[in-house]
C-alpha cells in the first residue's frame, strides 16, 4: 500500500470515529441542529481534512 492511501484511509477512518463518538456522546443527530453542534463537528473533524487534502497538495 503507497504511503498516500494509508494517510487517506487514516484520515478518513479518524473522521469517522470522531463523528461516531459525537454522535454517541449527544445521544443522536439532534446536536447537529444547533449551531454549537455544527460548529464543533467540523472544528472535531478539521484536522482529517487537512490530512486528507495534503494528499493532493503535498
Amino acid at each position: 500500500m503507497r504511503i498516500h492511501h494509508a494517510i487517506s484511509l487514516t484520515a478518513l477512518a479518524g473522521a469517522l470515529i470522531a463523528i461516531s463518538f459525537e454522535v454517541y456522546a449527544a445521544s443522536g443527530l439532534r446536536f447537529l441542529s444547533h449551531r454549537t453542534g455544527l460548529l464543533m463537528t467540523l472544528w472535531t473533524v478539521l484536522p482529517y481534512v487537512v490530512i486528507f487534502a495534503g494528499r493532493f497538495f503535498f
